[in-house]
């Protein structure tokens, strides 16, 4: 049976009409590149709606980081700083009679340089499942710098917004702000500490992204920084 074009899905899908699929072929044709690419570039279609067109154009299944709860030690068979360069994460690992099989999010499943890569780096076959860029880049970060690397990872967040990044920035905030409520008495292990000094009280503490939470606990673990410090600087900028 042959294989339906990207376009010819989206198309179908009632997602992009056939204009905009011509207008995208023309700039395919003279810059070059990928279809799914031009058309996510040209906000003609979100990451969600590319991924379930790649689903039915090549039979390959979605995984959702929600649903599934990925153990440790397949987690641990990929090293971290491939899965960053190649924006790929391990969810499974299953047995089959010709030996066993790596199952990797990808959102390029056509990438054969990168599974051939990971096969040689890790010693297992590697078989492709679908996942949005935006929401492995993110998992990648939740799990290697929220979760520090440990433990079995679930997504606990919901990913089907086509903003994913900063519409999940807001809602770590919002968190954050409500914890701070319940907590306004009590020392944050948020803030970064060092030399044994404890920091100041809650509410004078401002709210941070994760990302930076992170970057301020490595600094103050290296002893870069002192969380007085760090709050004088804040004082400062107001």
């Amino acid at each position: 049976m042959k294989r339906k074009k990207l376009g010819e899905i989206l198309i179908e899908a009632g997602v992009i009409t056939p204009e905009q699929l011509g207008g995208a072929l023309e700039d395919q044709k003279r810059y070059g590149g990928k279809l799914g690419t031009i058309l996510l570039e040209r906000h003609l279609i979100t990451e969600d709606e590319y991924i379930r067109a790649l689903t039915t154009q090549l039979q390959l299944p979605a995984v959702d980081f929600t649903r599934s709860t990925i153990p440790e030690k397949v987690i641990k068979i990929l090293p971290e700083e491939l899965a960053e360069k190649y924006t790929v994460f391990p969810v499974a690992l299953k047995h089959t009679s010709q030996g066993r099989v790596l199952m990797l999010a990808m959102s390029d499943p056509t990438n054969v340089e990168i599974q051939d890569q990971i096969r040689f780096t890790t010693g297992y076959k590697v078989e492709p499942v679908l996942a949005p860029d935006t929401t492995i880049q993110y998992v990648i970060r939740d799990y290697f710098y929220n979760n520090q690397g440990k433990g079995s990872y679930r997504l606990e967040m919901d990913m089907s917004m086509p903003e994913e990044l900063e519409v999940e920035t807001e809602t770590d905030r919002m968190r954050i702000e409500r914890v701070s409520e319940a907590k306004r008495d009590t020392p944050s292990e948020d803030a970064p500490s060092a030399g044994g000094q404890t920091g100041a009280k809650e509410d004078e503490r401002p709210q941070l992204s994760r990302e930076l939470k992170a970057l301020l606990k490595i600094l103050a673990k290296k002893g870069i920084i002192t969380a007085q410090e760090y709050l004088d600087e804040f004082k400062d900028t107001d």
